[in-house]
């Protein structure tokens, strides 16, 4: 009865510890994108998203959800070129733009 309260009870911490990891990976995320729009976007949209510089369009008025954000990242458009980022990374700075800059 003990070895099997003892397996339960283990069992309950690592799925506690498993949903705290997850947290954690979904905050890192979050920053990440902060951190990947300042390393490839600020020069052009500025750390609000409204600088303009180079034609750059105001990300705070954009009408675009996180999938045309993201295609317009991994691929450019117009002026903008692609940036050097992959696919999650791409996904993170959309996701940061989406919940941060639009509409601020």
């Amino acid at each position: 009865m003990i070895t099997g309260s003892f397996g339960l009870a283990e069992s309950y911490h690592k799925k506690k510890a498993i949903r705290k990891d997850d947290e954690a990976a979904h905050m890192a995320s979050s920053m990440d994108g902060k951190e990947l729009f300042k390393a490839n976007c600020v020069v052009c949209h500025g750390n609000d998203g409204k600088l303009g510089a180079s034609g750059a369009k105001d990300l705070s008025t954009s009408t675009m959800d996180v999938a045309e954000m993201k295609q317009i990242i991994l691929n450019g458009k117009g002026l903008m070129p692609s940036a050097n980022v992959n696919d999650e990374q791409a996904s993170a700075i959309a996701e940061y733009v989406n919940s941060n800059l639009k509409g601020h």
